[in-house]
């Protein structure tokens, strides 16, 4: 099968992850083999992460894949949520779901224990991960996100706090916030640990 062959990416997105119309025929001999449109390549997942790309049906929302997850799997709410969204974002990466926004106002982020700030160089600060063994140079303004993500402020909490001390246009702080929010899961350096029910306080 060419590349070519693969479905077109589109340019219509959904509010709910959706899987891209067509991906049940680009399933392999493997059930656990899924491939990837916009890489060419195959992505393995185990039958977990099979039932989490199928649950994407553009009407399913995070926390219900996330609580299919938490039951399935017999592991904690926080991280069920952390690793649907981890995979959610990969499965965005290869093109294989689209998604309006995979970061909601009320997602809540929690800067993980084993980050340590050594030290402030002249245009930067060094970010130690203990875990990983790596350090990570990020700017002041990744500093302060890292610094909000305390497990208590949601997502539009910190995008509000941003806005209103660096005075930047709402809409670019909104993107960049959710660049860094991205990254920093990707390197382990947040993860998502709650998604705050309306009304609540």
């Amino acid at each position: 099968m060419r590349v070519s062959d693969y479905p077109k990416r589109v340019e219509r997105v959904t509010v709910q992850p959706e899987h891209v119309g067509g991906m049940e025929g680009y399933l392999l001999r493997r059930p656990l083999d899924i491939e990837a449109p916009m890489k060419g390549t195959i992505l393995w997942v185990n039958s977990m992460g099979l039932k989490v790309w199928r649950l994407c049906d553009g009407k399913t929302g995070l926390r219900k894949i996330a609580e299919t997850v938490e039951r399935e799997r017999g592991i904690p709410w926080p991280e069920a949520l952390n690793r649907t969204l981890r995979f959610l974002l990969r499965l965005m990466e290869y093109g294989m779901i689209r998604w309006k926004s995979p970061f909601a106002d009320n997602m809540i982020f929690k800067r993980n224990e084993a980050i340590v700030s050594l030290r402030q160089t002249q245009y930067s600060w060094i970010v130690f991960h203990t875990g990983t063994c790596r350090s990570i140079a990020v700017n002041s303004l990744d500093k302060r996100i890292l610094e909000l993500c305390d497990g208590k402020n949601t997502f539009s909490e910190i995008l509000s706090k941003l806005s209103n001390e660096y005075r930047g246009s709402s809409a670019a702080m909104r993107n960049y916030l959710e660049s860094f929010i991205k990254k920093s899961l990707k390197e382990d350096l947040v993860s998502l640990t709650d998604l705050k029910r309306k009304g609540s306080t």
